[in-house]
């Protein structure tokens, strides 16, 4: 399985800080493909907030620069959260930090005791930059729309896209969860839409770890998103034939103020254990 080896000294410390506590910790890398290029460092490592002591996980959040408004909407919600996640996302000319509380437990147990579909809030984002000065940073909600089947996924994407210029990314990313749903038909993907203060663009997010698929399962849709983007082979495939063995996690996109697509996929590169 493809682990790879950060690439700036902020990867490295940000792993460092959360060994640092001896708690277990799962890691997820994604790479997000769009007209601009292909971005490939970007992770997030998570800890279930059992493990730690909720001044601990503050802690973090002064360490890596978190502006004091976005730390005192992090700290009301924190006891409602069984996941805290912490990621770092670099391109050549900037860098962001983030940090989500998952709210995963909570919606489980309500859909379980209501048996209702209702939009129900799964995680809270806080990203802010590297690099800042403490003032910038934005927060985002990430609504999920509990029991919905393939085909009502899929609908939701469509009505995402809806102003897409082509059908061609769109199509591409449907046609990764239609191959996932074909390697579980019985299993419900967990769907999201995410919103972002300041930013008019809703994207959407599915959880695909269920299928059991692997990279290498989705390859002919990831070169034809390479395609679709334009990205030069010489860098897009070399780099998806290293991921081909981790498990494939999430598939994400959406359309930018301007209707261009963007597709990000997520995969595993450390399992959460034990």
């Amino acid at each position: 399985m493809f682990t790879p080896e950060p690439s700036a000294e902020r990867f490295q410390s940000l792993i460092s800080l959360i060994e640092a506590e001896g708690v277990h910790y799962g890691r997820e890398d994604s790479f997000k493909m769009s007209s601009a290029g292909l971005q490939t460092r970007r992770f997030l490592l998570g800890v279930p907030t059992e493990q730690i002591a909720p001044d601990r996980i503050l802690r973090w959040c002064d360490i890596l620069g978190m502006p004091q408004r976005l730390k005192d909407a992090f700290a009301e919600h924190l006891a409602d959260a069984n996941m805290v996640g912490v990621g770092l996302e670099e391109s050549r000319d900037q860098g962001f930090y983030k940090i989500y509380l998952e709210f995963w437990e909570k919606v489980r147990l309500r859909v379980r005791r209501t048996k209702q579909a209702d939009p129900l809030l799964l995680h809270l984002g806080f990203k802010w930059r590297s690099e800042g000065d403490g003032t910038d940073g934005r927060m985002a909600r990430y609504t999920c729309f509990p029991l919905l089947s393939t085909h009502d996924i899929l609908a939701r994407i469509e009505q995402v896209y809806d102003c897409a210029p082509t059908r061609t990314g769109p199509e591409l990313v449907m046609g990764i969860v239609r191959r996932a749903a074909a390697a579980n038909p019985r299993t419900l993907f967990l769907y999201m839409e995410a919103t972002e203060e300041g930013n008019s663009r809703t994207a959407f997010d599915v959880n695909l770890y269920k299928s059991g698929l692997i990279m290498r399962d989705i390859d002919p849709y990831l070169r034809g998103l390479g395609q679709h983007y334009g990205l030069p082979e010489s860098e897009f495939l070399p780099f998806i034939d290293r991921i081909r063995p981790n498990l494939l996690g999430h598939v994400s996109g959406g359309l930018d103020q301007a209707r261009n697509d963007a597709t990000t996929l997520y995969y595993e590169t450390r399992a959460l254990g034990p």
